[in-house]
């Protein structure tokens, strides 16, 4: 039973019925909050939405069947595990908050498709480095900031009036652009440009360039990883192939040597056979032979 979950479990079709389940679940999940389309198609989309409650708890079964024990050493799993028993609890007084939870089915497909889930895994390995850079990104921004009170905090109080204003106001520099900040203050400080160039060129140039070099890096080494296992599982699978053929030539020769054996065994018992006739009868046939010359010698 175990052999067949897991035959199921792991063919294509059973990961791409389970994709299509979750692409229908997440648009009955859009039509339900369209109050116009939900008012016509309510029973209907109900029904979509427990048929696909239902078809999760038997993938979560065959998988548990099929797998075993090594199903919950898995972080995707335990994913999809707490998503569907969220799933299954009733909506309603006290839990009616947990009917938000049903949106969170639609990220099962980052655990089903291996391409989203690769770039999932990717940004957990590079979350050491992001901190480090999100850490720098932020030192940044409040040295800035700081400096930015002290020198224009007077001039445009509305932008650079506190800490906290300033903080946001030279993140707003940071995604948006400059321009519109600087016009007020670069009519009262015509140097100022020279600030925010320089907080440009180390904000956008280069700390958030190393941000997407260390995410781009950690896609690179998710990709060579997987490519590796492709290819240590397709010679894992021709070195079992060829040790098969091997075995199989070892009993077709192991076979034929048995065979030679016998063909050489009854060889020797035929040539052996002849041999014993002709030395029994040769006696005989010489003591039965009369002897040259006696019938003259008795005459």
């Amino acid at each position: 039973m175990r052999s067949r979950a897991r035959a199921l479990a792991d063919a294509p079709w059973f990961s791409r019925l389970i994709v299509g389940v979750l692409v229908v679940n997440a648009i009955a999940i859009g039509l339900r909050t369209a109050r116009s389309v939900s008012a016509s198609l309510d029973p209907l989309l109900v029904s979509i939405e427990v048929t696909v409650v239902a078809i999760f708890v038997v993938e979560i079964a065959i998988k548990v069947t099929a797998y075993g024990r090594s199903f919950f050493r898995g972080g995707w799993n335990w994913f999809d595990l707490i998503v569907i028993a969220l799933s299954i609890v009733p909506a309603s007084g006290t839990l009616l908050m947990l009917r938000t939870v049903r949106i969170l089915r639609t990220f099962r497909l980052i655990s089903v498709i291996p391409s989203m889930r690769r770039v999932v895994n990717s940004l957990f390995t590079a979350v050491p480095g992001l901190v480090s850079i999100l850490l720098l990104l932020m030192l940044v921004l409040y040295t800035s900031a700081v400096a930015a009170v002290q020198m224009f905090g007077t001039v445009a109080p509305e932008e650079f009036g506190s800490l906290g204003v300033a903080l946001l106001t030279m993140f707003r520099v940071l995604i948006e652009g400059w321009p519109p900040v600087t016009d007020v203050v670069l009519d009262a400080r015509p140097l100022s440009w020279m600030f925010f160039v320089g907080y440009i060129v180390v904000t956008g140039f280069i700390v958030l360039n190393l941000l997407i070099a260390v995410i781009v890096n950690a896609m690179e080494r998710q990709v060579s990883e997987a490519a590796a296992a492709k290819e240590e599982k397709e010679e894992r699978d021709h070195h079992a192939e060829l040790m098969a053929e091997l075995a199989f030539l070892r009993s077709e020769l192991a076979a034929q040597r048995a065979e030679l054996a016998e063909l050489a065994g009854l060889r020797e018992t035929r040539e052996a056979r002849p041999h014993r006739r002709r030395w029994r009868w040769l006696p005989s046939w010489s003591s039965a032979r009369p002897r040259r010359g006696g019938s003259s010698r008795r005459g």
